[in-house]
């Protein structure tokens, strides 16, 4: 399952690579199907499309759902923010590198980004607030990419509790 959200992470961040599954999974997915199952080409390309097409705008919440569900539970810390060259709705992206202390007393450096909207059991679709620089949190994350995370939102951490009290 690991290799499946790696997979589909690197089709939400690189639409190069959504384009190439698109023309790939439509041409060849029609002669892989046995044959009691054979679509047509152009069927089985519209489902294909229309997949992708869906995991590249709204893919982050299948990847989130996935990684929650999925993934390892640690606790993070935000070191520092760095702003990118990147804009996304007229608003720069913003780089939270963060350390990850796994079950094990192992640390993970890692980063997220603001428009990875990887913050998973908020209430509201429309607004993404990261913790700030110091602040804990606790993460569900894929120990073999672990650059997929999630920010738990609804939990007894000290970053939720400041979310409360916001709200």
């Amino acid at each position: 399952m690991d290799n499946i959200i790696i997979f589909l992470i690197g089709l939400k961040t690189h639409p190069i690579l959504t384009f190439l599954a698109i023309i790939i999974l439509g041409l060849f997915i029609p002669v892989i199907l046995p044959k009691k199952l054979k679509l047509p080409t152009f069927i089985c390309s519209f489902i294909i499309f229309s997949l992708c097409f869906l995991n590249f705008f709204a893919g982050h919440l299948l990847t989130n759902f996935l990684i929650d569900k999925f993934g390892v539970n640690g606790q993070g810390v935000v070191e520092d923010i760095s702003q990118t060259s990147n804009l996304y709705n007229d608003e720069p992206v913003l780089r939270y590198n963060v350390n990850i202390k796994q079950n094990n007393n192992d640390t993970i450096s890692t980063y997220c980004l603001t428009s990875d909207f990887n913050i998973a059991h908020t209430d509201s679709l429309n607004e993404y607030s990261f913790p700030q620089p110091g602040i804990k949190f606790n993460v569900r994350f894929i120990k073999e990419y672990p650059r997929a995370f999630v920010i738990i939102a609804n939990d007894d951490s000290e970053y939720s509790k400041t979310l409360k009290i916001k709200n």
